[in-house]
């Protein structure tokens, strides 16, 4: 009888961590293979599955990456798409001033901790800036976010009337 109390008194030790013990070793074999998984960019994977989607997968925007891509196609128009997934709408900022073309967001998380008096704060915020080609005009700047949280800005070649440099504007 001692033995087989001894035996259980030991699996219950044992197994007392159990989902911790694999919850770190899960992290730790996911950190060692990072470098070998593949990466997508976060505006690829659907927002409902960003939270069950492993995060060594993704490309967080945290890490610097918002600007997917800048185009100038001289006679046509500027172009600029960032993924700005991880922020809310009314988070953005886009405005034009100088002929400068400036995207801001600003995310600011507060988290209450399971424990009285225990909580955690986070702010994610990046800023980015371009010069406007000359034959660019400014006060035709649109912007577009779509659903999945890519934001196009456009600034469409300028129409023969001449553009006010001095003023600045919020885009919509």
């Amino acid at each position: 009888m001692a033995e087989q109390k001894d035996f259980w008194k030991r699996m219950d030790n044992d197994f007392a961590n159990f989902d911790e013990i694999v919850r770190s070793q899960h992290e730790e074999m996911d950190r060692q293979m990072m470098n070998s998984m593949p990466q997508l960019p976060s505006w690829a994977v659907p927002n409902e599955l960003k939270s069950k989607w492993p995060s060594p997968m993704l490309k967080h925007s945290e890490q610097g990456k918002e600007v997917l891509m800048v185009k100038d196609k001289p006679g046509q128009k500027f172009e600029v798409t960032l993924d700005v997934s991880h922020y809310l709408p009314e988070e953005l900022k886009v405005t034009v001033s100088d002929n400068v073309l400036s995207v801001q967001a600003r995310h600011e998380a507060k988290d209450e901790g399971a424990m009285p008096g225990m909580s955690t704060s986070s702010v994610r915020q990046f800023s980015r800036k371009w010069t406007l080609p000359d034959s660019c005009s400014s006060d035709e700047v649109k912007s577009h976010l779509s659903s999945d949280g890519v934001l196009l800005v456009t600034a469409p070649l300028r129409t023969g009337t001449a553009v006010q440099k001095d003023e600045r504007r919020a885009i919509q």
